[in-house]
């Protein structure tokens, strides 16, 4: 397939491809295994393919997102590994959590630096940690990057943000529809992935809608289980998700001037 025909479009098609073999072809360290990593996978894929793999330091907050990707793919392995042992587990959660929030506030290294971003650390490692506990299923995150994609069409924010969360909607889209394993393995990669992606609008403007576009992917991961928990089917339950974060999609619609 020639993916550079597909344009700007080549990273989602080809995060999609991956997740989903990834999904359904077993491996030598056992379909379960692999299954789990499938996501994550496909979206580090995708990521990589549309942005590249800075060998420098990155000075754009996008350009922080394909290393990130990547480097919480072994992190999503090791708490896999650890998950019948919380005394090995927890560290590992809450070491990814950390890093994501150190990461995206700029890899600060110095006392002053830590101090200034301590905030923004928290903020998305507190984040990253809520992802992490509440997508126990695997099309929960499918509705938070169809709603983070929803939220960032809306809002005026520019960049190549919309086009990452898509390509993290169609991995994820991809593992769930092969069958995916919703472990750790899954959950801790995409739990980092998706929260510095959601982190990118509040550092980069700060603007009502920023916080807006923020808000929407917890309201999906909260409020969606709690409107879909008497519904039978996991797409009815993926639909209540995406209703359940419609209000704020609305807000930020208007905020941004898409309304009025």
């Amino acid at each position: 397939m020639q993916f550079d025909l597909l344009g700007p479009w080549s990273g989602a098609v080809l995060a999609a491809i991956v997740a989903l073999l990834a999904a359904l072809l077993p491996g030598a360290i056992g379909r379960s295994a692999l299954s789990g990593i499938a996501a994550p996978l496909g979206l580090c894929v995708g990521w990589i393919v549309t942005l590249g793999l800075p060998t420098a330091s990155p000075r754009q907050l996008a350009e922080r997102l394909p290393l990130l990707a990547l480097a919480a793919l072994p992190f999503g392995i090791a708490a896999a590994g650890a998950a019948t042992r919380p005394v090995l587990l927890m560290p590992i959660i809450a070491l990814g959590a950390l890093g994501t929030g150190w990461w995206m506030a700029g890899a600060p290294l110095h006392g002053p630096d830590l101090a200034r971003a301590a905030l923004t650390i928290a903020a998305i490692a507190a984040c990253t940690a809520l992802a992490h506990r509440v997508m126990q299923a695997s099309w929960q995150p499918v509705a938070a990057a169809l709603v983070l994609a929803a939220a960032l069409s809306l809002s005026t924010l520019a960049g190549p943000q919309f086009l990452l969360a898509l390509i993290a909607a169609a991995a994820a889209a991809a593992a769930w529809i092969g069958g995916a394993t919703p472990g750790h393995a899954m959950r801790l990669p995409l739990a980092m992935a998706l929260s510095a992606l959601l982190a990118v609008p509040p550092i980069a403007r700060g603007a009502t809608t920023d916080w807006l576009t923020a808000a929407a992917v917890p309201a999906a991961l909260l409020l969606g289980p709690l409107a879909a928990q008497r519904l039978p089917r996991e797409a009815i339950q993926l639909l209540a998700a995406l209703l359940a974060a419609l209000p704020i999609l609305l807000a930020v619609a208007w905020y941004a001037g898409r309304l009025g």
